[in-house]
């Protein structure tokens, strides 16, 4: 996961223009539930899930799911996903008859995901027995008292979910080779000394410990490590012979070529640049 910046993307007409889709459905939404017979009843909700915003968000994320970095441009349709859960929330694995209605079609609650980050089954984890992962309606905050029932109260909730638009997921998450080249990610340790329960709690609701996930990220790196052992050996050839404009040539290509591994648009490109700063880092 990397940090996105929303304000790179405009936000889908169909959701912004006053009295358009997206405005309607909220009203309708809000009018629903205000009735105290419909808290159990589900809402259709439909305006987030418009072509549009699929575009639109398809772009501002490089066709990679927001949680795991994964490409799924070219195997399945990207899944929009409401942060905020937008019908109901699962709480202490009961599911409550209320999610946050009134965010449904707010552009700064959806995100791009794939299947297995989103969509909740039965998963292999790295290290530990298959279980039932993928957010679906999970939403953890730090106090459920202060769960948001209407508009505006989710603004005293302390959530417990990594949002990249929001966060700055490089502080909470942290890659590390274990088992001979498999790529885990752990909880960042924290300055109180404790491990981020933000990162925590998102490692497991997205399921970012997967089997199928880890050896994507361990493939990845091995091409990354490929690179850095020839950057190595032609360093080491340029110190002996420091006037070889070849060598320079192709070490400035190798530089270049490891470089793209770090760009937003490149899978497990939150992975690739801790790795890369670390292996570059003095001592």
């Amino acid at each position: 996961m990397i940090h996105v910046e929303r304000k790179h993307q405009p936000p889908p007409k169909v959701l912004t223009e006053p009295g358009g889709r997206g405005a309607q459905e909220k009203s309708r939404a809000i009018e629903f539930y205000a009735n105290p017979a419909n808290l159990e009843k589900s809402f259709t909700f439909q305006a987030y899930s418009d072509p549009e915003v699929k575009h639109a968000l398809n772009q501002l994320f490089h066709f990679k799911c927001a949680y795991c970095e994964s490409y799924f441009g070219a195997t399945q349709p990207v899944d929009v996903e409401h942060y905020r859960p937008k019908g109901a929330v699962l709480v202490n694995g009961q599911r409550k008859g209320r999610g946050y209605y009134w965010l449904a079609a707010d552009w700064d609650n959806l995100l791009p995901s794939c299947i297995d980050c989103n969509r909740p089954r039965t998963q292999e984890i790295f290290g530990q027995d298959a279980q039932v992962q993928g957010k679906a309606t999970e939403f953890p905050i730090a106090n459920e008292t202060k769960r948001a029932l209407t508009p505006d109260q989710e603004k005293h909730e302390k959530r417990l979910l990594l949002n990249p638009c929001l966060d700055h997921p490089e502080k909470h998450l942290v890659f590390e080779v274990v088992a001979g080249d498999e790529v885990v990610v752990r909880p960042a340790i924290q300055k109180n000394g404790k491990e981020s329960r933000m990162g925590l709690e998102s490692i497991r609701v997205y399921a970012l410990q997967r089997l199928g996930l880890v050896w994507a990220r361990r493939d990845r790196m091995l091409t990354i490590k490929a690179h850095l052992v020839t950057i190595d050996q032609l360093v080491a050839w340029l110190n002996e012979e420091p006037e070889n404009e070849r060598v320079d040539r192709l070490l400035q290509q190798e530089m270049q070529e490891l470089s793209r591994f770090l760009e937003d648009e490149q899978p497990y490109a939150g992975m690739a640049r801790q790795f890369v700063d670390r292996y570059f880092q003095p001592g």
